[in-house]
């Protein structure tokens, strides 16, 4: 997924002289750069008041740009590959396939542990919960044909080492696909920001162009 921001100049150029003319394609090449590394910090911005608790650092570093030149007249901002695999259901929605077994989704009742800023369980929780065994098993719990798969906790006096015996409930539940709706309006967002009159290609474009015409020779 991309943003190509291109050049439409004509007309604030078409009295210019023909010497003038000559640094139309600096600066419009600056200007374009100018848009899209502006774009770059509107959209961190924006996915951090997007996303419920603001957006992981992860996701704000993932927007990266592709530069103009002079005899290249398109700046492009786009979503770094890795990044793009989840922003993609993010902006267009759609379905979520696990990239091994499945998909880990927190039980917000249960689960009262360290979250990522997405509403993740950690990387880190989960392989802790692994290595404790005693307190947490992963899968489907016997004589529970109702239940679902996931990760569930054993809490109460078993838990503690106690004879009694203990209770379980699931603090995440294991699915094979996650259904998503757009969120983060990628596109929209870029358009306003592009065309803004205040902070937009023109605007930029006209300061970088008058910079130029006063070293034209």
């Amino acid at each position: 997924m991309n943003v190509n921001i291109e050049t439409n100049i004509k007309e604030v150029t078409k009295h210019l002289t023909i010497i003038q003319k000559k640094q139309i394609p600096f600066a419009a090449a600056q200007a374009l750069n100018d848009t899209a590394f502006g774009l770059k910090k509107a959209m961190s911005n924006k996915a951090d008041k997007t996303f419920e608790g603001g957006a992981q650092p992860f996701t704000k570093r993932g927007f990266l740009v592709e530069k103009a030149d002079k005899r290249n007249l398109v700046a492009e901002l786009y979503i770094e590959k890795r990044r793009a695999e989840y922003m993609d259901k993010e902006i267009e929605g759609g379905i979520r396939r696990p990239r091994k077994d499945a998909i880990t989704i927190a039980n917000a009742n249960n689960y009262q542990g360290a979250l990522t800023k997405a509403g993740n369980i950690r990387p880190t929780t989960i392989k802790r919960f692994k290595n404790n065994e005693k307190k947490y098993f992963f899968g489907k719990p016997k004589g529970m044909p109702s239940a679902k798969e996931g990760i569930w906790e054993r809490y109460g006096r078993d838990a503690t080492g106690s004879s009694a015996g203990a209770r379980i409930r699931q603090v995440a539940l294991f699915t094979k696909r996650g259904v998503y709706k757009p969120l983060f309006p990628f596109y929209q967002f870029a358009n306003q920001v592009i065309m803004s009159p205040s902070a937009g290609f023109n605007r930029k474009f006209i300061k970088r162009l008058n910079v130029a015409l006063r070293y034209a020779k």
